[in-house]
């Protein structure tokens, strides 16, 4: 697993955040659906890694 930094949403407290996600057309996202996003990020995060990892190891294997 790469360690790299995830971004963190910050949410807003109450009525003032919720009320501040929808002045822009979108509803707060549920806590599932932000966890859903997050490790759905980190997934395609480290395919893109062992892509060009195996790549790598493919090109200095290959004489």
């Amino acid at each position: 697993m790469i360690n790299r930094p995830v971004a963190i949403k910050l949410r807003g407290v109450g009525h003032a955040g919720d009320q501040a996600a929808n002045s822009h057309g979108r509803k707060p996202d549920t806590d599932e659906q932000f966890i859903t996003a997050v490790s759905s990020e980190r997934a395609t995060r480290q395919r893109e890694y062992d892509t060009r990892h195996l790549v790598s190891v493919r090109a200095a294997t290959h004489w």
